[in-house]
């Protein structure tokens, strides 16, 4: 039981009544001797004491500021805000012939509102929009795959264009003599320069042709670019066409069947490889499904021209403004200097923002620390406050015997400080829906306009003091430690992106573990990470919780590794997904009306993506708990408050346990659950049906 606090003055707005009436009215005013409440004296003493009431109740509380000093004393400081992450995607005017740059910090905003000022996002790196050049064409039969002929070179003439017409999907002469492509069937476009986020329009002049037995406005292809999945596995990325009418870019090639254009917006990270001997960046158009005789090509087509243009690039941004080359002031020489930011909150420094001392024509780089206990006297380090900007220097104190020690350098009387640029802002308002971003507030040459094409995400306000005071015993149990489970688990969740975590060690996998999963040796903890991802319309995107991005190990080996104990190790995996679909039939009585059943409907939809959900599920609320299995039962409890006039017929509900491309029934419950393993919601359905009796 924590202790009580006791209060600095105990006295409620009654006592205060009283003590006016039993002493201050005599003492001051013996002639007054009406202390009815009708009394008007009586009154305002009654206001008086009220509102003393609501002072005391303040004076009784630990101010915010002196809290925050306290928890700082033992170690414990907020977090600043966190700034939101897009994709902006900057159009061109016009292709161009030269490569055009769009600098680190422009800014892109939202359109000014009366009831909420802009949000303004920065671009977080150098954007260089490449003129789209064509390098080679290849064709490749997917029957002679295996044999060295299996792709074929086309001489392009000196503009970089084809020489001959030529089919696309060319039948292989060696196996059969009709015309008819096969599955798996491609044709390769190898670029000259990096086209990475590149906005690429391809137009093709095609010999027109009937499209017999294609469906011209979904044909079955599938295109791809060759680039880096993950850190260094290389592999083709899926590109879907682009479809953006207001801007002017949809696919009107009809299956290749009409002259036409269609555009992409390629992947980030394409690399330079080989095909049939010629080395580029490759795009490639497959023919991807099983013959079908309602959509299917029943001869190749044939492109006279292929010809390729660059309208535009995608590059990071985040919800701050960037300030460069920001003064601080001049040396003291002294000990403990603090210096202030102009602009707050202040969001973590990268690698190149840095305190840049300058003395006598000599310039020293000084590094970000999170407090100075292992800084030495010849340690250029100092910390900054991401609340208020505040920069700090290390202190000097003295010592038993009388000795200074400093802790951090001390910059020479004189120098001059400064900031080589940092980034302010961030906020959960930076959270923004696609198309919000539109509006430049520079103009960069040559650009029309920009946008984000996707919503924004990441984007948290600053952590409260009360956050902070609750995570206060947390921090003095772990002291920057990663000793038992919960140790992993408490540092875990202190890294960006991170939702949950759940930490588990040799012998303690549980049943229904994955064939082929490796299990924890001696000394190696395995740490579960869910990350934090964007929800829509209550359905998580399954795809974006089951592998953990590179940039999230990177920041959770950052974080743990220097707390690990000599002889243990940590591998870090996502976990595994139990993705759950629910089909279930109600019942309302005869005449109900269809607002009420449609209501009903939305309810228990709501509700079961609510409850089997890894970040608002479970029996708390606060997420379906890691290694925690699904029994069915559990589903009638969740909506049975919910049904009103409606009921369950026997045997109408369904729950499926969707794993693999496989569909398994859940009878009772999953029978077999690791410790790793986290209930999903897949697609239910709700279906409400009038009593027939």
């Amino acid at each position: 039981m924590p202790p009580v606090t006791p209060a600095l003055d105990e006295r409620t707005a009654q006592d205060l009544v009283d003590w006016a009436k039993t002493e201050l009215i005599p003492r001051y005013c013996p002639e007054w001797t009406d202390h009815n409440v009708s009394d008007p004296g009586v009154a305002l003493i009654e206001i008086f004491a009220a509102m003393t009431e609501t002072l005391l109740f303040r004076v009784n509380r630990i101010p915010d500021r002196l809290q925050n000093r306290l928890l700082e004393l033992i170690g414990v400081k907020r977090s600043g805000p966190k700034a939101a992450e897009a994709e902006i995607t900057f159009y061109l005017s016009a292709p161009q012939p030269a490569e055009v740059e769009v600098k680190p910090g422009t800014e892109i905003a939202t359109r000014r509102k009366a009831e909420s000022p802009e949000v303004v996002f920065s671009t977080s790196k150098l954007l260089i929009i490449r003129p789209a050049q064509i390098k080679a064409f290849l064709t490749e039969n997917a029957s002679a795959i295996g044999r060295t002929d299996h792709m074929t070179r086309h001489v392009l003439n000196s503009q970089q264009r084809l020489s001959l017409p030529i089919a696309l999907f060319p039948d292989d002469k060696k196996q059969r003599s009709n015309r008819r492509p096969d599955n798996g069937d491609a044709f390769y476009i190898g670029f000259a320069q990096d086209p990475s986020s590149q906005l690429v329009q391809l137009t093709f002049t095609v010999v027109d042709a009937k499209p017999v037995g294609l469906q011209p406005d979904r044909p079955p292809l599938r295109w791809e670019a060759q680039c880096l999945l993950g850190d260094s596995m290389l592999g083709w990325q899926r590109v879907p066409p682009e479809h953006d009418v207001a801007n002017g870019f949809t696919n009107t090639t009809r299956g290749f069947s009409e002259t036409g254009n269609i555009a992409f917006h390629l992947p980030e990270a394409m690399v330079e490889t080989t095909h049939g001997g010629v080395s580029g960046y490759w795009l490639r158009c497959v023919i991807n499904g099983q013959q079908q005789p309602t959509n299917w090509y029943q001869e190749s087509p044939t492109a006279v021209d292929i010809t390729a243009e660059t309208w535009g690039g995608t590059v990071d941004a985040s919800h701050a403004r960037l300030v460069r080359d920001e003064e601080l002031g001049r040396s003291d020489g002294t000990p403990g200097q603090t210096f202030r930011l102009r602009y707050a909150p202040v969001l973590d420094p990268t690698a190149d923002e840095q305190l840049v001392v300058r003395f006598e024509g000599r310039e020293e780089l000084w590094t970000k620390c999170n407090d100075f206990g292992g800084s030495s006297g010849q340690s250029r380090h100092y910390t900054l406050d991401p609340i208020d900007g505040t920069v700090r220097l290390g202190p000097a104190l003295v010592q038993p015997d009388g000795a200074l020690h400093s802790f951090g350098m001390v910059p020479p009387l004189g120098s001059r400080l400064r900031f080589s640029h940092y980034r302010h802002g961030g906020g959960r308002d930076g959270n923004l829906a696609a198309n919000e971003l539109i509006v430049l507030k520079s103009a960069p040459s040559y650009i029309k306009s920009a946008r984000n094409r996707a919503r924004t995400h990441g984007g948290a306000d600053a952590q409260s003091i009360e956050d902070v005071a609750t995570r206060a015993p947390e921090t003095l149990r772990t002291r920057d430690r990663a000793v038992t489970a919960a140790d992993f688990v408490t540092l875990a969740q202190q890294v960006r992106d991170v939702s949950r975590a759940y930490a588990y060690t040799p012998g303690r996998q549980g049943t229904g573990a994955t064939p082929g999963m490796p299990r924890p040796t001696p000394g190696e903890v395995v740490l579960v990470v869910l990350p934090n991802v964007e929800a829509e319309d209550g359905q998580i995107p399954i795809d974006k919780i089951e592998t953990l991005a590179s940039q999230l190990e990177v920041d959770l080996e950052k974080k743990i590794a220097p707390c690990v104990m000599l002889g243990t190790s940590v591998r870090f995996r996502a976990p595994e997904i139990y993705p759950v679909q629910i089909v279930l039939d109600l019942r309302v009585p005869r005449g109900t009306p269809a607002p009420i059943q449609r209501m009903i409907e939305q309810t228990v939809a709501q509700e079961l993506y609510r409850y089997l959900n890894p970040y608002t599920g479970g029996p708390g609320g606060a997420g379906w708990p890691f290694g925690r299995t699904l029994r069915v039962n559990e589903i009638y409890g969740r909506i049975q408050p919910l049904l009103g006039s409606a009921y369950v017929p026997a045997q109408a509900l369904k729950a499926t346990l969707r794993r693999g491309g496989r569909s398994q029934e859940i009878i009772a419950e999953i029978a077999s659950f690791p410790v790793y393993g986290i209930i999903c919601s897949d697609v239910h359905m709700v279906r409400v049906q009038e009593d027939p009796t």
